[in-house]
C-alpha cells in the first residue's frame, strides 16, 4: 500500500477497532524472512464505514490496478482465493460477466499474483494478491 491507494476491510465484528503497523521502507516481492526494511513512519488516514456493503476479503485500489488480497497456509490456498475474489469483485462492482472475468484471470497477460508474505514462522500465513491494470475494467 502506498500514498494514494484506497484499502477496503471487511468488518464483522460490532465496535472493532483498527491497527496500523509493520510499516516498511523497503521489501522485495515477499517478506520472506518474516522482516522487511522496518522502520518508523508518520501514516495519515481518512476512514470511512460503509454501511450495509459485505466484502470477502482485503481490497486495494490503486491508480492502475485493482488487488484482491487474501492469508492463509498453504500458499496455494491463498492465491486460489485472492483469484476467485478478484473475479467475484470484477463482477459485482464493475459489471463484468463470470465468463469474462475467468477467461481475464486465465489469459491476460496483466494478471499478477503477488506473495507479500511466506514466512514460515510459527502459523504465520502467507499473504497473496491477485492484481489486474485497471485498463480492462
Amino acid at each position: 500500500m502506498a500514498p494514494g491507494h484506497r484499502v477496503w476491510l471487511p468488518v464483522f465484528h460490532p465496535g472493532a477497532l483498527l491497527y496500523v503497523g509493520d510499516v516498511h521502507a523497503s521489501q522485495g516481492d515477499t517478506e520472506f524472512t518474516g522482516t522487511a526494511a522496518e522502520t518508523k513512519s508518520t501514516v495519515r488516514l481518512r476512514l470511512e464505514v460503509v454501511k450495509g456493503r459485505r466484502i470477502p476479503w482485503m481490497r486495494i485500489e490503486k491508480p492502475a490496478s485493482i488487488v484482491s488480497v487474501y492469508a492463509y497456509r498453504p500458499l496455494e490456498i491463498a492465491v486460489e482465493t485472492a483469484t476467485v475474489n478478484l473475479m467475484d469483485w470484477l463482477i459485482s462492482d464493475f459489471g463484468i460477466t463470470p465468463t469474462d472475468a475467468y477467461c481475464l484471470v486465465s489469459t491476460c497477460p496483466d494478471f499478477r499474483i503477488n506473495v507479500y508474505q511466506m514466512c514460515r514462522l510459527g502459523k504465520l500465513s502467507y499473504v497473496a494478491g491477485a492484481e489486474l491494470s485497471r485498463r480492462h475494467l
